[in-house]
């Protein structure tokens, strides 16, 4: 700058202090300016060529001068930094070794006492600055805050609670002895227990809670953790030093997963006391149920020979029973058999004795109006009476053949199953006025006379059943055989039979329908849907011989 007085860029200060000239070298370090160097001329002075190239350079070794000395600061701050590092890791380490030491022997022993005495021993060897350790635990007592399971030893002459020193490493025997139990609510210990959290003291000189036990021994400085359990303060944790300022937050840390270890211990212990009085009781258990059951035995014993005794004549009478059954069933079976027989006959003797009888006796009676020869008036009623008579004898003689039909038709025994079944079709037309179809599976089907019989008496009572309940306008009927079965099937379109009728005790219609089945080892089924219809189906197996 040839003249600062004159150049925009100088401040008013620069221009009090009356310079002429100046040179301005940036500072650069790694490509950045981090400073600048003014050279300032109070005479008129014009900076050469040789100059600037000098001053550049001084510029340049300050800047190196400026990078050395902020390297060697970063050099020291990393090995500061490394120092602390390695200290904080052999800290972290040990730490971490004192709660190895404490998880194991915890998931190792169910004996609490093991693990306090693991814990201290752990903790008096790896914590910094640690002097004496301690480990107190609360004794039941009138209003004692804890409930544990093994300390028992009794509480004070007042019947308050105590802490008792369960385990301790540092402190001399004389210390121990004298503060083996602290009565309710002595000191710092107690403090942490009735507080329920925490308690650290840098510098005892300004502490008013510790214990003239502890000022003697030249305690400095201590931290308390409590102990917790079932969400009480059981007990706590102690770590003295005999220097000020002695423990940090990472020390409390510590206390706390110890603290939460000796937690899981008590715990342990606790389960333990209570599995020990639970075996105690199914031992004893166990041998009173043993009694019982002898007891039990011996009535069971008497009571299922009793039973067997009882299930034999049980068994007799059920056999009994299905001999009887079996007995009426062939009875009824016999019986039908009987049954058709005489209709059998009584048909024949009806249809050959009575109505050859009244064919005769028609015959006579017109040759005698043949032969009449009497008075006109005379043979005139004479022919009158015999005509109501001839009358007569010709509704006796279809009523003949209709009874003689109704009790064994005739069509069954000369023309056989399928022929009979058309004959009943079309008397039911006629009598009902319902249209109704029949589709034989067979032309020709050669079946046993009763099985024959069977089939048309349960096709008669199902149409019997249709027009008295069914409302229907239609029905179906099919006849088929297999090489296994034959299978008759009735189908209506009426108002469709319910299950409470299918399984009524007054179907008794129904019941013999399935009767006659069962005797020739058949099933029947039949099902109704409302205002659909009902469809029963009878299946009679062809290589059972028939009754």
């Amino acid at each position: 700058i040839e003249d600062l007085q004159k150049d925009p860029d100088v401040g008013p200060a620069g221009r009090e202090l009356g310079p002429h000239s100046a040179l301005v070298i940036p500072i650069t370090l790694e490509e950045k300016a981090i400073g600048v160097i003014w050279f300032i001329s109070y005479r008129e002075h014009r900076f050469d060529d040789r100059e600037v190239r000098l001053l550049s350079t001084l510029g340049d070794q300050i800047a190196i001068a400026v990078a050395k000395a902020k390297m060697l600061e970063e050099l020291r701050k990393r090995e500061e930094d490394l120092k602390q590092t390695l200290s904080q890791l052999s800290k972290k380490n040990r730490y971490e070794s004192i709660i190895s030491a404490v998880t194991q022997n915890v998931h190792k022993t169910i004996n609490l006492q093991d693990v306090l005495e693991n814990a201290v021993d752990a903790m008096s060897k790896n914590i910094d600055n640690v002097d004496n350790v301690s480990i107190y635990l609360v004794e039941d007592g009138e209003a004692g805050p804890a409930s544990l399971p093994r300390f028992n030893r009794g509480t004070s002459a007042q019947g308050s609670p105590q802490a008792v020193l369960e385990s301790y490493r540092g402190y001399p025997d004389w210390w121990a002895k004298r503060v083996r139990t602290i009565p309710y609510p002595i000191g710092f210990t107690w403090k942490t227990i009735i507080e329920g959290k925490p308690c650290y003291c840098a510098d005892v000189d300004k502490d008013t809670v510790i214990g003239p036990a502890g000022r003697k021994m030249g305690t400095k400085s201590y931290a308390s953790m409590p102990i917790n359990f079932g969400g009480k303060t059981v007990g706590v944790i102690n770590i003295n030093s005999l220097k000020k300022n002695a423990f940090d937050e990472e020390e409390l840390r510590l206390l706390e997963i110890v603290a939460r270890k000796i937690e899981v211990a008590i715990n342990n212990a606790k389960q333990a006391d209570a599995l020990r009085k639970s075996e105690e009781a199914l031992r004893k258990a166990k041998n009173e149920l043993e009694v019982k059951v002898e007891e039990r035995t011996t009535e069971l014993r008497k009571t299922n020979r009793n039973l067997m005794a009882e299930i034999a004549e049980r068994r007799r009478a059920e056999e009994e029973l299905k001999n009887s059954h079996e007995q009426l069933r062939a009875l009824a079976a016999r019986l039908q058999s009987i049954r058709e027989e005489e209709r059998k006959l009584i048909a024949r003797e009806v249809h050959d004795e009575l109505g050859q009888a009244l064919t005769g006796l028609k015959l006579d009676l017109s040759r005698l109006a043949s032969g009449l020869s009497e008075g006109v008036t005379k043979r005139n009623k004479t022919a009158q009476r015999i005509e109501s008579m001839s009358i007569l004898i010709d509704e006796t003689i279809k009523t003949v053949r209709r009874i003689a039909t109704q009790l064994r038709p005739g069509v069954l025994d000369d023309l056989g199953l399928v022929a009979a079944i058309e004959w009943q079709v079309q008397d039911f037309r006629e009598r009902t006025g319902v249209k109704c179809e029949f589709k034989p599976g067979v032309k020709h089907l050669t079946l046993d006379q009763n099985l024959s019989t069977a089939l048309f008496r349960i096709l008669q009572e199902t149409l019997t059943n249709i027009a008295r309940h069914a409302n229907a306008s239609k029905v179906k009927i099919s006849l088929k055989k297999d090489k296994d079965s034959i299978v008759l099937r009735v189908e209506d379109n009426g108002r469709g039979i319910t299950e409470r009728e299918i399984s009524g005790s007054k179907s008794l219609g129904l019941l013999g329908i399935k009767e006659r089945a069962f005797l020739f080892g058949g099933s029947v089924d039949i099902t109704g849907r409302q205002n659909k219809g009902t469809v029963v189906a009878v299946h009679i197996p062809l290589r059972r011989h028939t009754p």
